[in-house]
């Protein structure tokens, strides 16, 4: 276990910041490929109260009414708006859609999400909105678990798709749906979040021969090109990836701890290539990050590692950029304020900048 030394300790506030919800996660690297991570890592940290209005759905698992219908007409028409997709991400969108048009679980998963938005947008509804928006997501995650022992093509694909747009759902509902919670409580929803959205590589990496065989190939061989690609200048300065290697380069961490903390660093480098790249995925990129961090580093965040939040207070100033962005708000703001108050003065150093001209 890393023990940081007198020099590198957290400040006094840190016993003022007990967790909400104690994790205990798989062994470090260790890779669950059934329903379990989803399980455990679904539980809500603040549980959710359903309000008390009229559900006008059945509870018949396959069973979509028009309510359902409005809300896929929501989906249809206007997705990639609300969801910020880029012009290069159109072509995923599409097999979301059309994948969901074969799979109820998925159908139910994205209108769960579009209920979820539209109890933001809709001030009178918002409240009947979000009780759709919490029933369909349980319905969507009871399907995805039943579905897990099915492991031909057309499954896979529709269990890859379901673990991402789970996570997002899991983020709006969790820390951008509970503005006034205490950061304890944000903290430990977003570390929950990384590990509920590391679910595309999960299912990815259990099933990729599979996914292989499907378009989605296609696409993912696209975008490996484009990260292969010398790298541009980006709008997000590399001082800030230099910062995180100068603070590694000094760290009192075992090596295997440095080691997860270098993949983190370089995981953020590969995600502002993706976000200001010539084929931007925008947002999308930045979500991507949970996927390509190794599970040690959420080990490390969960037991407030300094050198951990520190990265993590580097990804919040990302947040932070799409903060118009419904599933995030002021998530990166909150991340990366209760971060500087929890470290230590000797942490402010490597820290990056953060304000107003974000």
């Amino acid at each position: 276990m890393d023990v940081p030394s007198a020099k590198v300790g957290i400040s006094n506030a840190t016993r003022h910041v007990q967790r909400a919800h104690k994790l205990t996660p798989p062994p470090y690297e260790q890779e669950l490929t059934t329903s379990i991570w989803l399980q455990t890592a679904t539980t809500s940290l603040v549980p959710v109260s359903t309000p008390s209005v009229e559900l006008r759905f059945s509870e018949v698992d396959e069973l979509f009414t028009l309510d359902h219908m409005k809300l896929f007409r929501h989906v249809e028409k206007d997705m990639w708006e609300w969801m910020m997709v880029t012009k290069h991400l159109r072509p995923l969108e599409d097999f979301y859609v059309s994948s969901a048009l074969e799979t109820p679980y998925l159908m139910s998963q994205l209108l769960a999400l579009a209920a979820m938005h539209l109890s933001t947008a809709e001030g009178d509804s918002s409240a009947w909105y979000l009780s759709q928006a919490i029933r369909l997501r349980q319905r969507a995650l009871q399907g995805f678990n039943d579905s897990l022992k099915d492991t031909s093509a057309s499954k896979v694909k529709s269990q890859f798709l379901f673990s991402s747009l789970f996570g997002l759902h899991y983020l709006a509902e969790n820390v951008a749906g509970a503005p006034e919670q205490e950061f304890a409580e944000t903290f430990a929803a977003v570390v929950e979040y990384l590990r509920v959205h590391r679910g595309p590589r999960i299912m990815g990496d259990r099933s990729w021969e599979m996914l292989c065989d499907s378009p989605i190939n296609t696409w993912f061989r696209v975008l490996n090109e484009e990260l292969n690609t010398p790298c541009m200048q980006l709008e997000v300065s590399f001082n800030s990836f230099d910062l995180i290697a100068a603070m590694l380069r000094v760290s009192d961490l075992n090596q295997e701890s440095i080691a997860a903390c270098e993949s983190a660093r370089q995981a953020l480098e590969s995600v502002q290539r993706r976000m200001h790249g010539p084929k931007s995925w925008g947002v999308h990129a930045l979500m991507a990050w949970s996927s390509l961090i190794p599970l040690r580093f959420i080990g490390l965040l969960e037991k407030q590692i300094p050198e951990a939040l520190v990265i993590l207070a580097h990804y919040a100033v990302g947040l932070h950029q799409f903060r118009e962005f419904w599933c995030l708000g002021e998530t990166g703001n909150r991340l990366f304020q209760g971060i500087a108050k929890l470290l230590a003065s000797y942490w402010a150093v490597w820290l990056p900048q953060f304000g107003s001209e974000l």
